[in-house]
């Protein structure tokens, strides 16, 4: 009887068994942390990337959009290339000025956050038509000229994303990766120098 409560107040290995019992929530928040910090600083260099580029390509207006627009990939490319091995997708939108840049402005009469058009009895709600077309548009980008990149003075909407690993793959829940995107938006040199 004398050594059986001699075991039972023996605490020797309990540490190790708390530690056992701990270690794995432990690893998790330390690997999660880094993850998400790695991320962070995955996105702030593409948003800083594609700043750098689209503030490039609007200021030598000399070149061609084909070659403004590699010129902007291979520098978010290159800035990116610690954290993904692919090629970013990149997406521009060319207005006149930047007031088209964004949806028209419209009253959200039922305060569901989108434009609701006619339907039926229903008119659709009030909008502002700036550029006088009879409906309510997103944004108005321009449908003839330099469309890729924009021309002199043109406002262009830059959009890039690419896909990031994690860290740690068990913290994707499934997911290998994350997609990271990031926006710019300038207006190109007024002018072309000869």
């Amino acid at each position: 009887m004398r050594a059986h409560f001699r075991m039972g107040a023996d605490e020797r290995g309990a540490t190790i068994v708390e530690f056992a019992l701990i270690l794995p929530v432990l690893l998790l928040l330390i690997c999660g942390a880094i993850d998400l910090g790695f991320l962070y600083l995955a996105q702030t260099t593409l948003n800083g990337a594609i700043m750098q580029g689209a503030q490039v390509a609007s200021s030598s207006m000399e070149r061609t959009e084909a070659q403004r627009l590699a010129s902007l990939r291979g520098g978010i490319t290159a800035s990116m290339a610690s954290f993904s091995a692919e090629t970013p997708t990149i997406d521009a939108h060319v207005y006149r000025n930047f007031g088209e840049s964004f949806p028209e402005d419209y009253t959200d009469t039922n305060h569901n956050g989108a434009y609701d058009g006619p339907s039926g009895s229903f008119p659709g709600e009030a909008f502002t038509d700036r550029n006088g077309n009879g409906h309510w548009d997103a944004d108005v980008p321009v449908a003839s000229g330099a469309t890729v990149m924009g021309d002199v003075g043109d406002v262009v909407s830059y959009s890039a994303s690419l896909p990031v690993r994690h860290l740690f793959g068990f913290l994707g829940w499934g997911r290998s990766t994350v997609n990271l995107k990031a926006y710019a938006v300038v207006r190109n040199e007024a002018t072309k120098t000869e």
